[in-house]
């Protein structure tokens, strides 16, 4: 087995720019659940909640 001398964690989107990546698919979720088009500014209110808070704050089950 392989040993690691570190790990990196990029919780605030540092090395790699995932907010896109987690944006479009919660617009899509929106648009299936809900039949309302969100803009991408306006689901940027609900990048930094976890994804349950998200669903919830939406009222999607």
């Amino acid at each position: 087995m392989k040993k690691y001398k570190a790990i990196i964690y990029d919780i605030d989107g540092t090395l790699l720019d995932t907010l896109k990546m987690n944006m479009y698919p919660l617009m899509k979720i929106i648009k299936e659940e809900t039949g309302e088009d969100w803009s991408f500014e306006q689901v940027l209110k609900f990048a930094s909640y976890p994804g349950m808070k998200v669903m919830e704050e939406l009222g999607v089950k």
